[in-house]
């Protein structure tokens, strides 16, 4: 009953201490449930003052720290694929700028290649290779990587 009530007094002046206390009785609940009564407040509270308040209410409660729940585990990976997704740009953007510093041409079809590829074990792969290619072509083929003292594969 305090949801429907602070989301039918979203729009009065009081709306705060309506929050405040839901928010304290939120905290005192099993997580599932505090987490359906909180998403039905906010989405209840629409575009109104009040659903500003509640968010920053509720950016400090976490009811789910380390206790594996589904929504945990969805953010955790939601997260890390983030970072890894993070990562592929910056070592694909490397390769370009390696490439280009070079004086390498990087055709269209080459540069898309190289920046929408998210593994991590490829693009380590052509970074590595980057100091010896002749072309991009080089990059992509297997069996291009010379060792530092052998220096570039010469091709007859």
């Amino acid at each position: 009953m305090a949801t429907f009530s602070a989301i039918t007094h979203s729009r009065d002046t009081k709306s705060t201490a309506i929050l405040e206390a839901l928010s304290g009785a939120l905290q005192e609940t099993d997580p599932q449930t505090a987490m359906y009564f909180s998403g039905l407040l906010e989405i209840g509270l629409g575009d109104t003052p009040a659903r500003q308040t509640w968010r920053q209410l509720m950016s400090f409660t976490n009811f789910f720290p380390g206790r594996g729940t589904l929504l945990e585990e969805t953010y955790l990976e939601g997260r890390a694929k983030g970072e890894a997704r993070g990562e592929a740009r910056g070592e694909a953007k490397a390769i370009l700028r390696f490439l280009e510093a070079r004086g390498v041409s990087v055709p269209e079809e080459a540069r898309d290649r190289i920046a929408n590829c998210t593994d991590l074990d490829i693009l380590n792969r052509w970074l590595d290779r980057t100091p010896r290619v002749e072309s991009v072509h080089d990059l992509f083929t297997e069996g291009t990587e010379a060792t530092a003292d052998q220096g570039p594969s010469v091709r007859s």
